[in-house]
């Protein structure tokens, strides 16, 4: 859901309609300028999109302004960026990251070590989910 809010934003081209976004949604921290609403709470769903609907036409494209800057602003190249970056600052002392590679990426396809590794979760339960079922058939 998280993309196909920022989708709505992204193709709306004139500055114009209201983005009704759950607050459990992900993308409900970062798109502020969104109508946020609790969908359990039928009362207050009812309210949001009676108060988008009669959102005044200046207030609405206000709103899209900013989410429009958000989104086009905080795009996938900035958040791989940031991640990497981030991994940069908490490696190992031990790994020794290219300096002169102008990419965070590069960087950590040129470490001198192999002893850093990545956590993948999904993977990780998939495998575990696996053993169990095997233990069981013994």
């Amino acid at each position: 859901m998280n993309l196909v809010a920022k989708e709505y934003v992204a193709a709306r081209f004139d500055s114009d309609g209201v983005l009704i976004l759950s607050e459990f949604a992900g993308a409900a921290d970062e798109l502020k300028q969104a109508v946020i609403v609790n969908p359990h709470d039928i009362g207050a769903l009812k309210d949001s999109i009676e108060r988008a609907i009669e959102m005044p036409r200046r207030e609405r494209s206000t709103r899209m302004r900013a989410l429009r800057k958000r989104v086009r602003d905080n795009d996938v190249a900035r958040w791989s960026r940031s991640f990497l970056e981030a991994l940069d600052r908490h490696a190992p002392r031990n790994v020794q990251l290219d300096p002169s590679a102008t990419d965070p990426a590069d960087r950590h396809r040129e470490a001198q070590t192999d002893n850093m590794s990545i956590f993948d979760q999904d993977a990780q339960s998939a495998r575990a989910a696996e053993d169990t079922r095997e233990a069981r058939d013994d």
